[in-house]
């Protein structure tokens, strides 16, 4: 059971995961060929995947967080053990290594183990309050660093393109027309 003084913070973290989420396909839309498309780099694909996890946790958690009566160390220690694997799986699998994505993945990886903990310590201790509030910390650091993963998807220079997001051209201001003539 989550404390009553967190039952906000849960909420607002679910309302901004969830916003977060949607921001993430906006910018996946703005440069899909860059990110996606059949000329992406796996890095970018990657990098996509990885965001989408973390802010995919971090909705879950903070769901789960506000069903009435309901312990959040199930949620939390599987959420985790399903996160870790897939971020494992994503820079083990394919790149055939860390690589150059040390720091994302000694990130993703401290907070996923941390929520493992967590949940299992909150198995034991249902409703813990200082474990909860752990918790709302831990997924405070998800949601950070999902941001900035997010971030970097609009950058150029991340392997996928070397030019920036392109801005809209100007709209050319519209004309007056002169209408003449009756209208029946």
């Amino acid at each position: 059971m989550v404390p009553k003084e967190l039952v906000g913070y849960f909420t607002t973290s679910a309302q901004i995961a969830g916003s977060l989420i949607g921001l993430l396909f906006v910018s996946i839309s703005l440069r899909y060929e860059a990110i996606l498309g059949k000329s992406a780099e796996f890095r970018s694909r990657a990098l996509a995947g990885i965001t989408f996890i973390g802010l995919f946790n971090v909705l879950t958690i903070s769901i789960w967080a506000l069903v009435p009566s309901v312990g959040l160390g199930y949620p939390a220690l599987v959420s985790g053990l399903v996160c870790l694997y897939r971020t494992l799986r994503l820079h083990l699998g394919k790149l055939g290594g860390i690589g150059p994505s040390w720091a994302n993945f000694l990130l993703s990886a401290a907070v996923y183990l941390s929520q493992i903990v967590e949940g299992a310590l909150l198995i034991a201790a249902p409703g813990e309050k200082e474990i909860v509030s752990i918790l709302a910390y831990t997924l405070y650091g998800a949601m950070a660093s999902s941001l900035r993963r997010a971030w970097l998807l609009l950058q150029p220079g991340d392997g996928s393109d070397s030019e920036p997001v392109p801005v809209a051209p100007p709209v050319p201001p519209i004309e007056p027309i002169e209408l003449t003539g009756s209208v029946r």
